[in-house]
């Protein structure tokens, strides 16, 4: 895992808050480098986020995302859309991508080093092991 990706991984659990910039409905995307999918972006912070708040992304706003809601509600989600996550771009488009089950893997992990599975509160999930078996049947 890129080190970038590991200090987003390990700020995101520690802090339990995900950002990404938000206009109306619509989130940040980004063409990927690497295939034709879109990219959308998030950041380990609300200041990165702000960063980016340039150019076609100008009229966006940071909007902060739980945790748990990150683990539930999106990573599925943007799996089953095709599309990939971006973490801490820059405001020149450079950053990691992602596949969204990989990422959603990476961060059970973190959540397991950091000893903060306990303090989850899942909502649709049983527990992370279940979010495990869910990702296994598809990825």
């Amino acid at each position: 895992m890129p080190i970038q990706t590991n200090k987003f991984l390990q700020k995101i659990v520690k802090e339990s808050v995900i950002w990404y910039l938000h206009k109306n409905e619509g989130c940040a995307m980004s063409a990927s480098k690497n295939s034709d999918l879109n990219v959308y972006l998030f950041w380990d912070s609300k200041s990165a986020a702000q960063k980016c708040a340039v150019n076609e992304w100008s009229d966006y706003e940071p909007k902060k995302i739980k945790l748990v809601e990150f683990l539930e509600v999106w990573c599925i989600p943007l799996y089953e859309q095709e599309v990939l996550m971006g973490t801490n771009w820059t405001t020149e488009l450079i950053g990691e991508e992602y596949h969204p089950l990989q990422l959603l893997k990476d961060l059970i992990h973190e959540i397991r080093l950091q000893n903060k599975e306990e303090k989850l509160k899942l909502l649709l999930f049983e527990d992370l092991c279940e979010i495990e078996l869910a990702i296994a049947e598809v990825y």
